[in-house]
């Protein structure tokens, strides 16, 4: 079959078009891809933050508990606590012993 020029115009001109449209097709497949990759990242970087700061707070929660009682012990060698008082009858009860 013999293609006159015109022919041979629009068979190149097809061709640049399938390509283009190859080109173009990949392209955005790899900018979808790399972008939703991104997000699938910075999902996982912030998860990875919020978990460390969980481990954070739970670690200085633990110290500030360990702080005080070793804060309280140094108190109470310093000034050791005032022994506890005998309890006190209920008020109903002032003084009446119920049988």
């Amino acid at each position: 079959m013999c293609l006159g020029a015109s022919g041979k115009a629009l068979a190149g001109e097809r061709e640049a078009k399938l390509l283009y449209d190859a080109v173009y097709t990949t392209l955005s497949y790899l900018l979808f891809h790399t972008h939703t990759h991104a997000h699938a990242h910075a999902y996982t970087h912030a998860n990875v933050h919020a978990h460390a700061d969980a481990h954070t707070r739970t670690h200085n929660t633990h110290a500030r508990m360990h702080a005080r009682t070793e804060r309280e012990r140094e108190r109470e060698i310093i000034a050791p606590r005032p022994a506890p008082r005998a309890p006190r009858p209920a008020p109903h009860r002032q003084g009446r012993v119920y049988l």
